[in-house]
């Protein structure tokens, strides 16, 4: 992955990054509580889930991510959670098709319908 700096001369430089395992590999997807609860929740309201997991070092930092994936009918929505060295799970964010939610707007919009 390449970053790019504007208004310099410098070339970009890359960043290196590998995926150490990934949830497509067999690993267990780690339990993070709000990202659990999210799955309940979407489930009782009729949406499928499926959870991921990816672990890669990047730029020889450890990055652990959970993502949420859910869809119904035609509506689909994400969510995600990083670790970064281990230091903690935090959410990063969450989608209901291309508009963003902070995750109580997302637990709330899932289970009342109105996620179109």
């Amino acid at each position: 992955m390449t970053g790019r700096m504007w208004k310099t001369d410098d070339k970009p430089t890359a960043v290196d990054s590998i995926i150490v395992t990934s949830s497509r590999d067999g690993a267990e997807v780690p339990k993070v509580a709000s990202a659990l609860r999210l799955a309940a929740s979407a489930e009782r309201a009729g949406w499928r889930v499926e959870q991921r997991y990816a672990l890669a070092v990047v730029g020889g930092v450890e990055v652990q991510s959970v993502s949420v994936r859910l869809d119904r009918a035609d509506e689909w929505a994400w969510a995600v959670w990083w670790n970064k060295s281990r230091a903690g799970w935090r959410f990063e964010g969450a989608f209901i098709g291309l508009v963003r939610h902070g995750y109580r707007a997302l637990i709330g919009d899932l289970t009342k319908g109105t996620a179109a």
